[in-house]
Order: C-alpha cells, then sequence, then structure tokens
C-alpha cells in the first residue's frame, strides 16, 4: 500500500508541473515572495494591533508599506525598522539586493527650495541640490516646510544626491517645544543613542539632536533589560503630544542587526 501510494504521488507531480512548480519544499511563490503556504501571518494595524492575514494578502500589504511577521516562523518578513527579509524573496527577485538600507546615518543643513507632494528639493550648505523622499516624514512637518528655510534632514538612505529623510527638523524650531501637536497616527521610526533607562522609560538623543522621552511598556521585557547607555538602537513607535515624547512598539539595538 505504501508503494503504491508513493508512486501515485510521484505521478500526480509529473501530471501537473504547473502547480508543482509552484511550491518548494511547502512553500508557494506569490509575486515576489516565496512563502510558507501553512504558515500564520499577521500584521500590526495602525493601533499596533496585530491582525491575522491571508497567505495572498502578503505582497500588497508590504507594497502598501506595512509590516509583517510570520508568527509561525517567529520572524519578521518586512520588519518596522524597514528591512525586509531577503530569505522570503524568490529567486531572481530584484529587490534582494536592495532590500537592507545603508546603515551610515548623516545629518544634512540646508535650506527648502520647494516642496511637491511628498518630495522636498533642498539647497544643502556645501552647494548641491538634493531630492529628499519625505515619505517617512510626518505629514505635520512636511506641510509646514517653506522654501527658504533652514532645515536639517535626519537620513540613512543616500543615492547621489536622492534621500529618504527619517526625520526633518526647521531651524527655527531647534531646542523649541513645538506648539502644534504631531501626528499621533503616524508610524516613526527615530535612530539614536541610550541617555538612560529606568524602569520602563528610556531617555534616547536622537541623531538629529533631540532628547527624547520614550515610554517603554509595550516594548518586550528581555529588549528593556538589554539596552545600556551609549549604545545605538531604533525607536520604532508613535508621537504623544510632541515630537520629544514616543510611545515605542519596537526597539531594535544596531548590535543585533544582521
Amino acid at each position: 500500500m505504501r508503494r503504491f501510494i508513493t508512486v501515485a504521488a510521484l505521478a500526480a507531480a509529473f501530471l501537473a508541473p504547473s502547480i508543482a512548480s509552484a511550491f518548494h519544499n511547502g512553500e508557494v511563490v506569490i509575486g515576489r515572495f516565496r512563502l510558507p503556504q501553512n504558515h500564520r501571518f499577521e500584521s500590526p494595524n495602525a493601533q499596533a494591533k496585530y491582525e491575522v492575514v491571508d497567505i495572498n494578502q502578503v505582497p500588497g500589504l508590504i507594497d502598501q508599506g506595512r509590516f509583517v511577521f510570520d508568527r509561525t516562523g517567529n520572524t519578521w518578513i518586512k520588519s518596522p525598522n524597514g528591512t525586509l527579509n531577503t530569505a522570503y524573496l524568490a529567486s531572481g527577485s530584484s529587490t534582494a539586493s536592495t532590500a537592507s538600507p545603508n546603515p551610515a546615518w548623516q545629518n544634512v543643513h540646508g535650506s527648502v527650495t520647494r516642496v511637491t507632494g511628498s518630495t522636498l528639493t533642498l539647497r544643502a550648505d556645501d552647494g548641491r541640490t538634493l531630492t529628499v523622499d519625505m515619505g517617512k516624514v510626518s505629514p505635520e512637518i512636511q506641510r509646514n516646510l517653506r522654501p527658504g528655510e533652514g532645515v536639517t534632514v535626519a537620513t540613512h538612505q543616500v543615492s547621489g544626491n536622492n534621500l529618504r529623510a527619517e526625520y526633518i527638523q526647521k531651524d527655527s524650531s531647534a531646542g523649541v517645544q513645538p506648539s502644534a501637536s504631531v501626528d499621533e497616527k503616524a508610524w516613526q521610526r527615530i535612530h539614536g543613542k541610550v541617555t538612560s533607562v529606568s524602569g520602563s522609560q528610556l531617555m534616547f538623543k536622537s541623531d538629529d539632536g533631540r532628547d527624547l522621552t520614550v515610554d517603554m511598556k509595550e516594548v518586550s521585557d528581555s529588549v528593556q533589560k538589554a539596552l545600556t547607555p551609549g549604545e545605538a538602537a531604533t525607536v520604532i513607535g508613535f508621537y504623544r503630544g510632541t515630537d520629544k515624547s514616543v510611545q515605542a512598539k519596537y526597539i531594535q539595538q544596531d548590535s543585533s542587526k544582521k
């Protein structure tokens, strides 16, 4: 009986090549991703609540900027720090070589030339004309930028004269508590260094010079206990009231990045 089943299974594989070619050891290729077909996939919504998503939704959610977690495999496919797990990319995907951002952080100062949607044209202090993608920057900040004013762009993704901003600070707001409330629904990724840790409260110095108070209640205990003063990390979460108060959902130590 076992021999009969084995022969039948082999015959089915040859008779249905279109199905067999889509699976690789229990995985299915959907778009540019290779996904385990029997795994549970989840994605945090705007309130950081994890929602179960169908395997066929995974590529579309990632393209929309959502983060996706493989709960069965206990790993991120697209993590909150923006990194795409290349182990889930289908063979030959052109995204594999560009999935990980350049980790070198830069603060670029200059003056605003113009703003078109989420694109900023910046005249840097060294004379370069830069094109800045503000997709990760709060809409509140984007709307308040005016031609001629000085700004500092914090970035770690630079390609020639094009860069992607993590945060933009106007010269007029440096060292001043903002009067307008920030967008509390927009995900923030803030890189900097740990100043001190007290219980579930983290004091954090961002790369753009801000001193932040970070509430870590929703961050895992193991991560909280592992943080030490002086080390570099990325805080992912939401602003609460001002751009100096953050409710953290995740914190990734630089030392943990592969």
